[in-house]
Formats: structure tokens, sequence, C-alpha cells
């Protein structure tokens, strides 16, 4: 019996490393120098991941050219006084940039697609926001039928750059939290809610 207990419990701790494992987003860096980005190809990029450029040498620019609809756009310098920029997608589909001042040679692209599980709850009705748009308060709950509870959540503004992390807060997991965002400029943010099965909702919230 103990050895059958000491099993299961190897089995559970596996998994459980398995599911922290996959719940991580991953971070593509991007090298810019005289005269290219590298890689200029990111074909595997998911909801929720960060592309990080760094600037290695000269005086360039990421600049996006096409993007998807609803995505969005960003123009920053890379060089030595801002040596790294970040950008997290919460749109699938392809991205083109290039550095102005070398363009159209200099160019690069990354390719989004949805992490395994994601829904768009901007018409799924999964998740409860109120209010939004919003002052200060902000409650996020997962409606009763989804029988999971909020594990993670992530606001991000309209250039990609994380304005709120429940990683530097930790949370207990439950069914619906209320975080302030005072310290925000009016304007459109995205959020990314992660549920304890490692579902992403993905919502638009509104600043006043």
């Amino acid at each position: 019996m103990k050895k059958t207990t000491n099993l299961l419990t190897a089995v559970a701790l596996l998994l459980c490393s398995i599911l922290f494992t996959n719940s991580q987003a991953t971070i593509w860096t991007v090298d810019v120098q005289n005269f290219s980005f590298s890689p200029n190809n990111l074909p595997d990029v998911k909801i929720g991941d960060t592309v990080k450029w760094i600037w290695v040498s000269g005086n360039h620019t990421t600049t996006s050219t096409t993007i998807p609809g609803g995505a969005a756009t960003w123009d920053q310098p890379i060089n030595i006084e801002f040596q790294q920029f970040e950008y997290i997608p919460t749109v699938t589909g392809t991205y083109n940039y290039w550095c102005t001042p070398h363009a159209p040679g200099m160019a690069g692209s990354f390719t989004v697609g949805a992490t395994v599980g994601i829904a768009d709850i901007e018409s799924a009705g999964d998740i409860l926001i109120s209010p939004n748009p919003f002052k200060d308060n902000i409650t996020i709950g997962l409606a009763t039928h989804t029988d999971s509870q909020i594990s993670e959540m992530k606001v991000i503004d309209i250039n990609g750059k994380i304005v709120f992390s429940s990683e530097s807060q930790p949370m207990e997991a439950d069914k619906q939290k209320t975080i302030r965002l005072s310290n925000l400029s009016a304007g459109t943010y995205f959020l990314l809610v992660t549920d304890q099965s490692n579902k992403i909702y993905r919502n638009k919230l509104i600043k006043e």
C-alpha cells in the first residue's frame, strides 16, 4: 500500500510539473544589429508570449508594417539609449515589421497562433467584467458554467506592454477577483485571464 501511495504521489507531482511548464509564456528574443534582425522570422509565437528586440549595434527601430486586424501597432527605437523593446501579441496572425532607417532591406516577421485552449471571450460570455469601461477598480469573474477558477491575470496596453500582472501579486485561485487599476491612463487595454486548466480568455478593457 505504501509503494502504491508513493507511486501515485510521484505521478501527481509529475502531472503538476507538466501543467506548470505548459502554462508559462515564452520570451522570443530578436537581436538588432547592422543591418538585420536575427532571427528575422519567428513562426511559432503564441498569444501571451513576449517578442523582445535587443540592441546589438547601430541605430534602428522596430516598426510594425502589416499586422492582423485588432492588433496593436508599434514604432520603437532600438539603439544605445533604448536597448530593448517588448511586445505581447493578443491576436493571431502574421506580424510584419521593419527598421525605418534601413527599410525595406532590414525587415522581419513573426506568426502568432492560439495557445492551446485559448478562447476569445469578447463574444463567448465566459467571463464577467464589471464595470467596463472602468475608472479605478475592476472585478473579473468566470461564469459559473465554466467550472473553473482564475489562476492568473495580465493587463496589456495597446503597445503590447504588461501594465498589470498577478505574477507580481500572487493570488489564490478563485472564481472572482477585484484588482485596482487606477494608475492606468485612459484608453484601451487587453485582458488575458488564465484559469486552472490553463485555458486563456481574452477581452478588451476601456479605462475612462
